[in-house]
């Protein structure tokens, strides 16, 4: 029964340290983005990288990270992982042409004006934009199309020969206009039956050594 106790006393005591690291990783973060960081992969692509952080499905919700109104609305009862981005559209001095030559006429003093309306636009393989001026001369834009391709990995990321793999998420988006400027993730992971956690194991293998003694001795 001592033993039995020895056991329950240690499994108690690192489930609590455990669950204790925890709360303290996630009230760090909960008003916080999450670090992560830019570099440039071996196709040329902009990679957003951040180590995973790994989280009981009920810690999550309680501290923020996971909202039940969402879970609800999608019709989730489980969820075995989050990430969530944001990014700006970035594109600046892009060489915009004419749909039709653009007409020039010469006021009185020579001066040169666009005859209105007149429409012109830019277009590449991510990004289109169709615009227009009226006769009084107000810019319209008629249309903006922007292509997204998104991969999200999630996974361990080698980190060298005898090195422990580390867990992370990669983000890329092929679209070379966009750029993250914010990224949080969350990996879920069950919360370990009694008989199955380390604590558990290290007062088993306390009783285990208490039996061998005894049998020894006797």
């Amino acid at each position: 029964m001592i033993v039995f106790l020895f056991i329950m006393l240690l499994y108690t005591n690192h489930q609590h340290k455990a669950e204790l690291r925890q709360a303290q990783e996630l009230a760090s973060r909960r008003d916080s983005t999450q670090y992560f960081k830019t570099r440039i992969n071996d196709l040329g692509q902009v990679v957003s990288e951040q180590a995973q952080l790994k989280v009981t499905m009920e810690n999550a919700i309680s501290m923020g990270l996971l909202r039940e109104s969402e879970l609800k609305a999608n019709n989730l009862k489980l969820v075995q992982s989050n990430v969530r981005l944001t990014e700006e559209l970035r594109a600046a001095a892009l060489a915009g042409q004419y749909d039709q030559p653009p007409v020039i006429i010469h006021t009185g003093d020579n001066t040169p004006c666009l005859k209105l309306p007149t429409r012109f636009g830019y277009q590449d393989t991510w990004l289109s934009i169709r615009t227009s001026i009226d006769t009084l001369g107000n810019p319209v834009y008629d249309s903006i199309l922007v292509i997204s391709k998104p991969t999200v990995f999630i996974g361990l990321e080698r980190t060298g020969l005898f090195k422990k793999d580390k867990p992370v998420v990669i983000y890329t988006n092929e679209n070379p206009y966009f750029a993250t400027t914010a990224m949080t993730n969350i990996v879920i992971e069950d919360k370990k039956k009694w008989y199955k956690t380390r604590g558990f194991a290290m007062g088993m293998g306390a009783l285990g050594g208490i039996i061998v003694t005894a049998a020894v001795l006797r």
